[in-house]
This record gives structure tokens, C-alpha cells and sequence, in this order.
């Protein structure tokens, strides 16, 4: 059940990475307490609520080294930003991180390593066909404990 939102689950951070779009998963960097775009199979802490582009000369442009607004809520039903490159994805399959604040289908060797646990971050809640990218709604739960 998707819970509803409350002023502590929702931030700002500097993002040391210009964010393009909503639905970027972002990740701590530990050293400086900013976010950036999460890693493959990096540890994912919050969803960029909002991107980083202003209107400079005419044109829109994300900027670095500037706040951006985080949702980080478990249970909270999100869009995220899906791989163009994505595997093929069924409603209720676990998703994990991918490149660049990107996401793709949960998959793990067997036994699961704990670094490839940490890297999920929801369930799908559609299915997405093969190479579609794009977005793709989630049940945001990052980690799988």
C-alpha cells in the first residue's frame, strides 16, 4: 500500500551531477553529503522529485552543484527513469539501479551477492517490453531488507 507523503520524507540535497529529468534515483556521496546519480548496482537513497534545469538563453539547461528535491518515503509509488537499453520487465519484477540514476530489471547471480541486493530499489508496478526506456512506475523500497 503506498503510504502519503510527509515533510521528513521529502528533502533537498546538492546534486553534484546535473539532474535532466524527475525519476532519477540518486545516491549519497558519503565524503561531501550530496547526491549524484546512482552507480550500477549502487546503493540507492532517494528519487529526484524535480531536475536541476533552469531557463538560461533561451534554451533549458540542468545544472550542477545546485539543490533538488528528493523523495525518500518507502511504500511511495514513483515514475522512474528506465534504461533505453532495459530487459524486458513483467508488473510485480524487482527493479534494480543501473547507470546513471537509471534503472532495469532486478537481476542477481545465485546465491545473491549483498552488494546485489543493496542495488534493488522497488517492484515494477507495469510492464515495460524490451529496449522501450523511457519511465516506469515503481513501488520505491530501496534495499531489499
Amino acid at each position: 500500500m503506498a503510504t502519503v507523503l510527509r515533510p521528513e520524507d521529502m528533502e533537498s540535497r546538492i546534486t553534484d551531477t546535473a539532474v535532466t529529468a524527475e525519476g532519477h534515483v540518486m545516491s549519497i556521496v558519503t565524503a561531501t553529503g550530496h547526491v549524484d546519480l546512482c552507480a550500477v548496482n549502487g546503493i540507492a537513497y532517494a528519487v529526484a522529485y524535480s531536475s536541476t534545469e533552469e531557463y538560461i538563453n533561451s534554451a533549458w539547461t540542468a545544472q550542477a552543484s545546485v539543490p533538488v528535491a528528493l523523495i525518500r518515503a518507502p511504500g511511495t509509488i514513483v515514475r522512474l527513469q528506465l534504461l533505453a537499453t532495459n530487459q524486458a520487465i513483467t508488473r510485480g519484477d524487482p527493479i534494480k539501479t543501473s547507470t546513471l540514476g537509471h534503472v532495469d530489471l532486478g537481476t542477481w547471480s545465485v546465491p545473491p551477492t549483498i552488494a546485489e541486493l543493496r542495488a534493488f530499489c522497488g517492484k515494477a508496478l507495469e510492464s515495460k517490453a524490451l529496449n522501450t526506456g523511457g519511465t516506469i512506475l515503481v513501488l520505491w523500497k530501496p534495499t531489499w531488507f
